[in-house]
């Protein structure tokens, strides 16, 4: 994948360094660089700049709280070389452990001949809900699609911080209150026997109690969630995780899980 620049997008995520690792098996390590800025927007922008310094001809962007499969990315790297030239952004699905579904997350593969446009388009927007969705609309409407794989790229949200799953379950509940009915159901289901699901309930239910939108400030709201936590007699994952087994993503799929929403859930 010598035509391939990685940047993965971190905001200091329990699985920042697999996720890294699992890249470079794949992608030469002169070729991978982290963006840790915050808001997403930040990110967004400057993890598109370090592709477009870079100059290869791909800018693949992977979220550090996903889990990529072997031969994934590459296989969507090799589907991109095969779409047609106007074709601006790539994207695979992920199997995501709170929405039971596979999802386009966490994934972008950007034609970097077109990173400058959308710079000088002015199509990131700090304010959006969604600045990547905005973005691709945006550019889409100039002609630039983007482009829906169904290439299972990997694992989205498994094995994160509490603190971090508070606060991305708090957001999807606000962001996705059409699901909410099954979104209960299936983290009641799972919760006696995965405190991660006790932790996406909790955000559920102080969600419904909340009025307004949700502070997605890490650093701001962090005393706040713990205190909540500890409430509840949660106790913090101590450490990043540093190993997996190679057979993770494969396990993974193969539990089995009801399938409550729809597989093409475009608006998730």
């Amino acid at each position: 994948m010598k035509d391939t620049t990685v940047v993965i997008r971190s905001v200091k995520e329990r699985t920042e360094n697999i996720c890294y690792q699992l890249v470079k098996a794949e992608f030469a390590e002169n070729a991978i660089f982290f963006s840790r800025k915050v808001p997403f927007a930040a990110t967004l922008k400057d993890a598109l700049e370090i592709g477009l310094r870079e100059n290869r001809k791909w800018t693949l962007h992977v979220d550090a709280d996903v889990l990529p499969d072997k031969g994934k990315l590459a296989e969507l790297v090799q589907l991109a070389e095969s779409l047609p030239e106007n074709i601006l952004e790539i994207q695979g699905l992920v199997l995501d452990k709170f929405l039971p579904i596979r999802r386009p997350a966490g994934n972008h593969l950007y034609r970097t001949k077109y990173i400058e446009k959308i710079l000088n388009a002015n199509t990131i927007h700090s304010n959006a809900q969604r600045p990547e969705s905005s973005l691709l609309r945006m550019m889409s409407g100039l002609g630039f699609p983007a482009y829906q794989s169904d290439i299972l790229i990997g694992l989205h949200d498994y094995e994160q911080y509490y603190e971090d799953i508070f606060r991305k379950c708090f957001l999807q509940v606000q962001k996705t209150d059409w699901a909410l009915p099954y979104l209960e159901t299936y983290w009641t289901e799972n919760a006696p026997n995965d405190p991660d699901f006790k932790v996406a309930l909790l955000a559920l239910y102080i969600s419904k109690i909340s009025k307004g939108a949700a502070d997605t400030n890490k650093a701001r709201n962090k005393a706040e969630i713990n205190a909540l936590l500890q409430l509840v007699g949660i106790e913090e994952k101590r450490s990043s995780l540093n190993w997996m087994p190679t057979s993770y993503c494969k396990t993974a799929y193969r539990k089995p899980t009801k399938m409550y929403l729809s597989r093409n859930c475009s608006n998730v």
